[in-house]
């Protein structure tokens, strides 16, 4: 039987569907369902190659670049609040550092170093475009290590109970809150392997963060669904990372790269946003006055009662206030 002639529009016409159909949807939003490490890959969802194994990157919306990089013991499911509520103000890529949330967990020490050079290369990934970055916990320590050896690919910084000198010395840390035994600053030591009850292993340090950490952390008391959220990337998998980031906070290597990018945030104009609560951990007030004293081109915004997981506490008044504040900076 004779074919008939495809016309040449019906061709052009097809080709042109096939490619929005493999195409990624750009600008898709984000719903609180994506961030979840328990569903598996969601559509913004990319595994990029950083070396030694991939780390999973959520990514959101549309516009300038703003990369979220969380700490201990979390994933992308800490930023489930705040980044739905930024929605129109840039493109988020909410990142899960080596052997957290979503991404792999290879076979390494996940000292500072490895988490800093696989972070340099997802970065280089990114491409050139100045970018904002938003750190909590030991996701400042990245990020703002690689901002200071970067300068000219940074945009803007939001800190919120971030890693800066205010509760370090040199010669280690200090308990500015006088901490009790069942305290937040307490557990932070315990899982540092620091002082009485001291954690030695993976799985200790790893219960002293989902189980202490987070329940002293916040202000309300999360559900077992949201509890559920940070501790399921963890049942039945490795949990080196978990265990070796804390035991990193002591070493001098650490240390002098905390004195080393506050020099530079001394010296820079790069505008940065910085979240306060009362009475903080990583950011007591001390460290706001550090901040404010030091910092020329500051933004603080005022969150009220927070410990240190402010995200579960304020996400919403977290993602407005970004959007506002990255709103001003695109004028």
């Amino acid at each position: 039987m004779a074919r008939r002639p495809v016309h040449p529009a019906a061709v052009l016409l097809g080709l042109l569907w096939g490619a929005l159909l493999a195409a990624p949807l750009a600008g898709q939003a984000c719903v609180e369902s994506d961030f979840d490490p328990r569903a598996g890959p969601a559509s913004g969802s990319t595994m990029v190659p950083v070396g030694p194994g991939r780390m999973h990157v959520l990514e959101c919306g549309d516009g300038a670049p703003v990369v979220f990089v969380h700490g201990q013991p979390t994933s992308t499911w800490l930023w489930r609040d705040v980044v739905p509520s930024m929605t129109g103000q840039g493109r988020a890529h909410v990142v899960d550092l080596l052997g957290f949330g979503r991404s792999d967990r290879p076979a390494i020490a996940y000292s500072a170093a490895d988490h800093e050079r696989a972070f340099a290369a997802l970065m280089e990934r990114l491409g050139e475009e100045p970018v904002v970055l938003v750190g909590h916990d030991c996701g400042s320590y990245v990020m703002l290590g690689w901002a200071a050896r970067n300068p000219g690919r940074v945009r803007a910084l939001v800190l919120m109970e971030g890693i800066l000198p205010v509760g370090l010395s040199r010669r280690g840390l200090t308990d500015p809150l006088g901490a009790r035994a069942d305290s937040v600053v307490s557990t932070i030591f315990r899982m540092a392997g620091l002082g009485p009850g001291g954690a030695l292993s993976d799985d200790a340090v790893t219960a002293l963060a989902l189980d202490d950490f987070l329940r002293l952390g916040t202000v309300r008391t999360l559900s077992a669904d949201e509890h559920d959220g940070y501790a399921a990337p963890f049942d039945g998998a490795s949990r080196a990372a978990v265990g070796a980031m804390p035991r990193q906070i002591p070493e001098q290597r650490v240390l002098d790269e905390v004195f080393a990018y506050a020099a530079w945030l001394e010296s820079t104009d790069v505008p940065l946003l910085y979240f306060a609560v009362e009475p903080g951990v990583l950011a007591p007030p001390e460290q706001r006055r550090w901040v404010e004293e030091r910092v020329t081109n500051l933004t603080v915004v005022e969150l009220g009662a927070g410990v240190h997981f402010v995200q579960e506490d304020h996400g919403r008044r977290i993602g407005a206030a970004l959007a506002d504040w990255l709103a001003r900076l695109g004028r």
